[in-house]
């Protein structure tokens, strides 16, 4: 029994990295919700050094979150931890949307300005910019003291110097804003 979990565990990993599709994707989050031991596994990989693995790991857990969000509900507190660690760009995209499409209601400071600061950084992967303004969106809507610094970054942006991707979320990042402090 143990050798057939561990082949499992292996076979698991090898699809992942290896074979992962649209269709895959939506088995392995069947067998998900049917073991649930399996979604401990598939978070695990999140942590992984194997880039291929945690990005792809992250990907199927984004779309987890959309069928079964209860699965994350323990979890916030290890992907605030891993976000704000992890050297992947892809795993940070996932933990920003997995966190940003959560029902977290207690952002720590350091989370806070890290969003900003990816907000801001032209550097930064547009997604990544995007999913940050999005959870600084979402961290005014609990705590509005925020909304005023929120506000005045994105007015002061200069455009010019992102995607038009962020262009289009900082525009209507601003009219949600300005119609909620209204």
């Amino acid at each position: 029994m143990i050798s057939a979990f561990i082949e499992f565990v292996m076979s698991l990993e090898t699809v992942i990295e290896q074979n992962l599709s649209r269709r895959l994707v939506d088995d392995l989050i069947l067998e998900i919700k049917e073991h649930p031991a399996y979604f401990e596994m598939v978070f695990s990989y999140l942590f992984s050094p194997k880039q291929r693995l945690a990005w792809r790991s992250g990907w199927i857990l984004c779309h987890l979150q959309q069928q079964a969000p209860h699965f994350f509900v323990a979890k916030q507190k290890e992907m605030m931890d891993l976000l704000l660690s992890t050297p992947y760009h892809g795993v940070r995209r996932s933990l920003l949307f997995l966190i940003c499409h959560s029902e977290q209601t207690d952002y720590p400071v350091a989370f806070i300005n890290q969003c900003f600061e990816w907000m801001l950084s032209p550097k930064q992967p547009p997604a990544i910019q995007v999913y940050s303004m999005y959870c600084l969106s979402k961290v005014c809507a609990l705590y509005p003291d925020f909304t005023t610094e929120l506000l005045v970054c994105l007015e002061n942006v200069e455009t010019s110097d992102y995607s038009k991707g962020f262009t289009s979320a900082r525009k209507k990042t601003l009219i949600d804003l300005l119609h909620k402090k209204q």
